[in-house]
């Protein structure tokens, strides 16, 4: 019976799809399944498979760009086109340091482990509008092929604890980055100074990040934050 739906799902499968189904059909027998049983879970780690591989083809070449809900969770909103580093037009050598600088960080786990540091890491970008900041993010983002987590405090019900929630799930190798800093206004929004602290610097916060603010006149940043 395995063989026979495996055969038949090979209709609207790939071939190693069908093989899959069979041979986890067969691991779920192993674990007391019915063969009918087996064989639908089987089918339905299979097509999830196969919907994750299709999804991260379409991906290929692209930087994918998250936004927190108000509750903190991430809802894909773009797929960016890669963009290349001889597109960006910045200080000779600078954005140089800042790819060599990231490549170390993401494999300086062990450099952080054994100080008891956090492993994570900041950028501060800042300049008046339009000298490349968005621009370099996204060159970040495809030279490393990472996503962007793009943080928003514009809605009114985001508040300190969808925060953490949102930070601490951003995966690893992923760019946290908040737009504007300077004009975030801590008496006026619904996050509190304390709370972004914590989520960036806390206990729950993500891991194997890099947090990346931008700014036009970082003077308007909170000192706490620098």
């Amino acid at each position: 019976i395995l063989t026979q739906i495996g055969m038949v799902v090979l209709i609207g499968l790939a071939a190693k799809n069908a093989i899959l189904i069979v041979e986890f059909a067969r691991q779920g027998e192993e674990h007391g399944l019915s063969p009918v049983d087996a064989a639908i879970e089987a089918a339905d780690v299979a097509l999830m498979a196969d919907v994750v591989r299709r999804a991260n083809r379409e991906r290929v070449g692209k930087v994918p760009v998250f936004i927190n809900t108000p509750g903190g969770y991430w809802d894909l909103v773009r797929l960016l086109p890669s963009r290349q580093p001889q597109t960006i037009f910045l200080q000779v050598g600078l954005l140089e340091a800042i790819f060599r600088d990231a490549a170390w960080f993401f494999d300086a786990e062990s450099w952080y482990r054994e100080r008891g540091i956090p492993f994570r890491r900041g950028y501060l970008l800042h300049g008046e509008p339009g000298n490349g900041k968005s621009s370099l993010i996204q060159a970040l983002a495809s030279r490393f092929q990472i996503p962007v987590h793009l943080l928003s405090f514009a809605d009114e019900d985001f508040k300190d604890a969808g925060l953490a929630r949102a930070v601490g799930t951003v995966p690893p190798r992923s760019l946290l980055v908040l737009e504007d800093f300077d004009k975030v206004d801590f008496k006026r929004t619904s996050i509190t100074l304390s709370g972004f602290l914590n989520a960036m610097d806390g206990p729950l916060g993500s891991e194997q990040r890099i947090l990346i603010l931008t700014a036009n006149d970082i003077s308007y940043i909170p000192d706490a934050v620098l």
